[in-house]
């Protein structure tokens, strides 16, 4: 029996999301003989993956068909049966909603794996990258055919919390899917926690880390009476972009005799507000560099060429934000707020955490001390060569893959 892996994915490697299956697909490349990747959504991007990489487009033929998956799933049982099993948390429309929208993703799992169910001969091991519909869709077809088959997940943020601004109120069938699958490897203690306590169930999570790449350098630091800060999001609500800025205004004016530099990467729906309102301000000593949506290697380049001396993160909700891992990577300390995972890689020895509810004096007065601080970049650097490195998490997560497929031969 060959060492295969079966990988369903939302979209990579089509469009520009999944970021970190870019680094993670080329390690895990060099542990199996085929991978085979499904994605539920395709584009006419597409990234480059190795030799031994198959991309099928079958699985995303299904969901395209949105219509007709709406019509099966308000005909069929399983539809009712979610709302029954779940009645005791569905009480508004958009809990209705919720059920609905999950059934019909696992009705186009389901039909996608009962029309290739020599799937399951070949590849012993599958590996969803998201803890959602497709796990259990797949540990109910294990149950119900007795398959032999390992099925793991990864969990990231969006897949792990509940009841948050921008989550699901509840997942369904959760307990179920952590009762049944192998491992849910969660991308951060937090998260694993947090399943963990709600859930009761506490020998299927297991911390399986992500990470960027080293590039080999520290970032450089401004000259005196100079400072460069660098934020890098999407610019939406939950972001707080604005926040960001708004408090470099203010710390711009309690320090007039600093030339600041503000340089952000990313775009969004809130993009041309924060662009206007950046243009409808003067600041003498503040200049504001919008950069835009930019590709990966974009950010690389400007942290390895100019000076950078701190990264801010002011979000309201994050799994492990892989922009810190960037900025830490070259040695950057860094502002954040304290949401999801990010006090796993934000302390006092690489920055300065913050609450979650802050204000602009709370910004300033933190970028204040972090300015004035000891800390060492080769410190910050050295911190996150020990928890995110891509190549040592990646190859690590792919030892451990590798085992559970010849595991069940």
């Amino acid at each position: 029996m060959k060492n295969n892996l079966l990988l369903i994915t939302r979209r990579f490697p089509y469009f520009k999301t999944e970021a970190f299956l870019e680094s993670e697909i080329n390690i895990l490349s060099e542990y199996f003989e085929t991978i085979q990747i499904f994605p539920s959504e395709i584009s006419v991007f597409r990234r480059e993956v190795p030799a031994n990489v198959r991309v099928g487009k079958e699985l995303a033929a299904i969901f395209k068909r949105k219509v007709a998956r709406a019509i099966i799933t308000l005909c069929s049982g399983m539809f009712y049966k979610c709302l029954w099993d779940h009645r005791s948390k569905v009480s508004t429309y958009k809990d209705f909603l919720l059920v609905f929208h999950f059934t019909s993703r696992v009705v186009a799992f389901r039909k996608f794996f009962l029309n290739n169910i020599e799937l399951f001969n070949d590849y012993k091991i599958i590996y969803t990258y998201w803890f959602s519909e497709s796990t259990y869709t797949l540990l109910k077809l294990r149950q119900k055919l007795n398959l032999d088959i390992k099925i793991v997940s990864r969990a990231h943020r969006y897949d792990i919390y509940e009841e948050g601004i921008d989550t699901l109120q509840f997942w369904p069938y959760r307990k179920f899917c952590l009762e049944n699958v192998d491992q849910v490897y969660s991308v951060s203690d937090d998260g694993k926690t947090f399943l963990e306590q709600r859930y009761g169930i506490k020998d299927k999570v297991s911390v399986s880390r992500l990470g960027v790449f080293d590039r080999n350098q520290i970032s450089l630091t401004s000259e005196n009476g100079q400072l460069s800060i660098v934020s890098v999001s999407r610019v939406e609500g939950l972001k707080r972009v604005e926040l960001i800025f708004r408090s470099l205004l203010e710390f711009s004016e309690r320090n007039p005799t600093l030339k600041i530099k503000w340089t952000h990467f990313g775009a969004g729906s809130l993009f041309d507000s924060l662009k206007s309102l950046v243009d409808s301000t003067n600041s003498y000593n503040l200049i504001v560099d919008l950069r835009g949506n930019v590709k990966n290697q974009e950010i690389y380049d400007f942290y390895g060429s100019a000076p950078v001396d701190l990264f801010v993160n002011l979000s309201t909700s994050e799994g492990i934000p892989v922009s810190i891992m960037e900025a830490q990577s070259f040695g950057i300390p860094v502002v954040a707020t304290d949401v999801g995972g990010t006090k796993e890689i934000v302390d006092n020895s690489t920055g300065k955490l913050l609450p979650l509810n802050i204000d602009i004096q709370s910004v300033c007065v933190a970028i204040e001390q972090l300015i004035s601080s000891t800390i060492r970049r080769e410190q910050v650097k050295q911190i996150w060569n020990s928890k995110y490195n891509a190549k040592m998490n990646y190859h690590g997560f792919a030892r451990t893959l590798s085992g559970l497929s010849k595991a069940t031969k």
